[in-house]
């Protein structure tokens, strides 16, 4: 299964979440990449057109995940390890904290079938096994929006 988690958030949220834009330094000053792309750690983003999705937060940026998703499937499918210590679930985990956030995992050939409207005592673990199950895929939103 191909599967993509997007993240959209406030761009105001981004360092707090510690995505920072990636740089590159030319003639002694660093400028932002074109396309705009972010990390953190060993995620990298690249940035969908804001139009690609509707909500209601003020000022977001759309995040695609280009790298690691291939680990955290494999652990929740294959080895049936547990999804801790990866670095995308962790980000979501903290992403989760937030006031406002939406995101969304899915494969490419599945339409989106879940809404979750997500409160402190949800069971992300299981939102995200169950989005990434290759048997049975859940397109799912996860998402807070005032």
């Amino acid at each position: 299964m191909d599967c993509y988690i997007d993240i959209i958030i406030s761009e105001d949220d981004l360092n707090g979440c510690g995505i920072l834009e990636s740089t590159i330094t030319w003639g002694g000053e660093k400028i932002g990449k074109t396309p705009r792309e972010f990390v953190k750690g060993n995620i990298k983003f690249c940035l969908l057109d804001t139009s690609f999705y509707t909500c209601a937060i003020k000022n977001r940026i759309i995040l695609h995940v280009s790298s690691g998703l291939h680990d955290i499937e494999v652990k929740s499918n294959i080895k049936k390890e547990s999804i801790d210590e990866n670095n995308i679930y962790q980000l979501v985990e903290e992403i989760t904290k937030l006031s406002e956030f939406m995101i969304v995992i899915g494969s490419y050939d599945e339409k989106i079938q879940d809404v979750v409207e997500y409160d402190e005592g949800d069971d992300l673990k299981r939102i995200f096994y169950k989005a990434l199950n290759w048997d049975n895929p859940v397109g799912t939103v996860i998402r807070r929006v005032k």
